[in-house]
């Protein structure tokens, strides 16, 4: 969530924000009733944090971020077909540009103390 909050409640010009999925099982849904009592947003937010009738905290990060990272290539692709995606694959594909993995570790033969 506060990747949404830092675009919507006090923007900042030229702000950049990166979002990062380590599991994509621990979304984070909240009833969408809960919407006013948590959040206190005008309504005209809500498609950024909706996600199948639920509020969903892992798709309001996917949404707002301007770039998005896991903890690998390979999850990353994983990430975008129905199986591994729970649910969320069609929006990480709509963001592919934006989507990258990040090998999780150091390359020892890059750096080796």
């Amino acid at each position: 969530m506060t990747v949404a909050f830092a675009k919507i409640y006090q923007p900042i010009e030229n702000l950049k924000t990166v979002f990062t999925i380590h599991n994509m099982k621990y979304q984070g849904l909240i009833p969408v009733e809960m919407y006013d009592d948590f959040f206190c947003l005008p309504r005209e937010h809500i498609g950024g944090l909706e996600w199948n009738g639920m509020l969903n905290c892992l798709k309001a990060g996917i949404f707002h971020a301007d770039k998005i990272t896991t903890v690998s290539p390979t999850y990353a692709e994983e990430l975008k077909n129905p199986y591994f995606g729970d649910g969320l694959h069609p929006l990480l594909q709509e963001r592919e540009a934006d989507f990258t993995g990040i090998l999780n570790g150091i390359d020892s033969e890059e750096y080796n103390p």
